[in-house]
């Protein structure tokens, strides 16, 4: 039985790769040796990991499953019957330290359309920025509260000062009569910004990255 570690951050992305099979390149986690890092992304978000030593995949587009695949999918106009045990062989993926736990196809190179768009496009530096950190548990709980009684907000809008030090406004598509206010964390030693963190991974040196405790 053939079986491929891997970072369980890499597996978590598949949670953000597309779920539309039309878009057959979009649902899987790329890995990207040359630069170091994981990235999966569905069109409309995306989301980078780096890569560590106990990630033996080779490079490619994989998609990570717990259960047997049974349903007939249309991939590039071609419709392929997933069958586990005859037209697509398992391959067993570990989750380093945790035991075999699923299944992995890699997917790219099967279909013409199958090839992971070029992500790196999406990476523009405007050169401006208000950078805030902000208590996620404390932005989710205002989300909450700010929705109407039966429909959770679809939408965050957050209005944040150029300072980057002042009180961050929040509101929601479900209620236009309710605001909340969150402070932003302060740090004694400040990690990089996003972007920052992004072009060092582009960069193929991920490990310039440094993160406040």
């Amino acid at each position: 039985m053939a079986v491929l570690n891997f970072n369980s951050n890499v597996q978590k992305l598949q949670a953000i790769a597309s779920k539309d099979e039309t878009r057959y390149n979009m649902t899987g986690v790329l890995i990207d040796h040359a630069k170091g890092i994981a990235v999966a992304t569905d069109g409309h978000k995306m989301a980078m990991v780096k890569l560590d030593d106990t990630t033996d995949a080779s490079e490619g587009t994989y998609q990570f499953t717990k259960e047997k695949p049974s349903k007939d999918v249309l991939r590039c106009g071609v419709a392929s019957f997933m069958n586990w045990s005859n037209d697509i062989a398992p391959i067993y993926y570990d989750t380093v330290g945790k035991g075999t736990n699923g299944a992995v196809e890699k997917i790219d190179d099967q279909f013409p359309c199958s090839k992971f768009p070029p992500y790196e496009q999406v990476i523009v530096d405007h050169g401006n920025y208000a950078v805030v950190t902000l208590n996620a548990k404390y932005l989710l709980e205002l989300a909450v509260a700010l929705g109407s009684n039966d429909k959770k907000p679809l939408a965050i809008t957050l209005q944040v000062p150029i300072d980057g030090k002042s009180p961050v406004y929040v509101s929601t598509d479900r209620d236009n009569h309710s605001v909340g206010v969150v402070m932003p964390i302060r740090r004694e030693e400040e990690s990089k910004t996003p972007l920052q963190r992004i072009k060092a991974m582009l960069s193929g040196k991920p490990e310039a990255i440094k993160v406040a405790a």
